[in-house]
């Protein structure tokens, strides 16, 4: 009988170290999944604001350009644009880019 519990609390043991090194490899994948994600919409972001900055007529104070899969608020004020680009998968994620007019 002692055997049996022995091994039982080895088994148990080797599957709680098991447990562990998973929850952490888990935690470490989608980690860097949403660290690329994140990194990809902005740089995505950066070249739509490069886009709608193109597109922007000189008299517009306030728009929305829409694209695939984000939308672009612009606001103009004395000597810069502030973009707000919003992606439609993110939930309402934010990036605000200002760029001086001349550019």
């Amino acid at each position: 009988m002692r055997v049996r519990a022995g091994v039982l609390i080895q088994v148990l043991f080797l599957l709680v170290v098991f447990t562990l090194v998973l929850e952490f490899y888990l935690f470490t994948t989608f980690s860097n999944q949403r660290n690329i994600l994140s990194q990809t919409n902005r740089i995505k972001a950066e070249l739509m604001a490069d886009l709608a900055l193109k597109k922007i007529d000189g008299d517009k104070k306030t728009g929305t350009i829409l694209f695939t899969d984000a939308s672009c608020f612009f606001e103009s004020s004395d000597n810069h644009y502030i973009l707000r680009i919003t992606f439609d998968h993110n939930h309402g994620e934010v990036y605000q880019i200002n760029r001086d007019k001349e550019r």
